[in-house]
């Protein structure tokens, strides 16, 4: 059972993975010197938004599943037994940290009757997505975000996959929900193909409710909201990284940034010194894209 715990009601976890995941659970993950990096990262990131578009900048740091779902662990394992998690710590420390970092895992306490995460897999479900996201545009007063998300008619579908954690340990499909829309306008105008690290996405959508401009930084976690959040805007890029080119912020001058961090990530300073066209380019070659993004972006002069 490599890389999983089987939890109560068969709920499966990740162990103390590279990330330390279970000391930072429990409070035992040193943290303290990364704070004020961290702090002051995020704080120029706010800075080049306004900067370029007189935008907003929200960090939003998704709950893991064991913070969550804590209950559910196995026995033994305590939430801040030991003492705070790091992005606890930083919160606390950090007081002002709070005008752009979303972290409420409170918004997520109904998940077991609602489904908000999956039993099988390490992520949470197209539901606890919405959820949250709702939760983090109300909580940031962006209005006309939440009511357009509100608002949005959705479909439901058989989820088959078995999960990241259940495909290893021989669990068949759990049969969760997929919510998506189900009156798509949205539109793909360029994706590079890569479905981690490095890839780009880039949607239109007519007629959207909300007219702003939006660029996401994301992780795994923004999957599940990949085909809602390009229907609330008339443009929205994504891109699979942590770290930013402030270059292409300038360039790009998005009325809106989302960075969206799976909390067990935090640990990892992001960086504001990235080089798109580098790290693509890296990127594209060693994963064999199918197009290449860093001509799209330049070719419409955000490179």
């Amino acid at each position: 059972m490599a890389n999983s715990l089987v939890g109560k009601q068969d709920y499966l976890f990740l162990t103390n993975d590279a990330n330390r995941l279970i000391d930072q659970h429990t409070g035992l993950h040193p943290f303290e010197t990364e704070i004020r990096a961290i702090y002051e990262v995020h704080l120029m990131r706010v800075g080049a938004v306004r900067m370029a578009n007189a935008g907003a900048y929200v960090h939003v740091i998704v709950p893991n599943k064991e913070t969550v779902a804590r209950d559910l662990l196995p026995d033994g394992i305590v939430y801040q037994q030991h003492g705070l998690t790091p992005v606890r710590k930083y919160l606390a420390a950090a007081k002002l940290a709070e005008h752009m970092t979303f972290f409420r895992p409170e918004a997520l306490s109904d998940f077991l009757a609602q489904r908000y995460y999956y039993r099988y897999d390490t992520h949470w479900t197209s539901r606890g997505a919405i959820v949250y996201m709702l939760a983090m545009f109300r909580a940031f007063g962006m209005g006309r975000c939440s009511a357009a998300l509100a608002a949005l008619e959705l479909q439901s579908a058989t989820d088959l996959a078995p999960g990241d954690l259940g495909s290893k340990i021989g669990r068949t499909p759990e049969g969760a929900e997929l919510l998506t829309p189900a009156h798509p306008r949205a539109a793909c105008r360029f994706t590079n193909g890569p479905v981690d690290v490095g890839c780009v996405r880039h949607y239109v959508c007519e007629d959207a409710p909300v007219p702003v401009r939006v660029l996401v930084l994301h992780d795994s976690t923004a999957l599940w909201l990949m085909s809602i959040l390009p229907e609330l805007f008339p443009e929205c890029m994504m891109i699979h990284t942590p770290d930013v080119d402030l270059d292409f912020v300038a360039r790009y001058k998005p009325d809106i940034m989302l960075f969206l961090q799976i909390e067990r990530f935090f640990v990892r300073p992001p960086s504001n010194q990235a080089n798109y066209a580098e790290f693509i380019a890296g990127e594209q070659d060693r994963k064999g894209a199918t197009a290449n993004a860093v001509a799209y972006l330049r070719a419409g002069g955000y490179l």
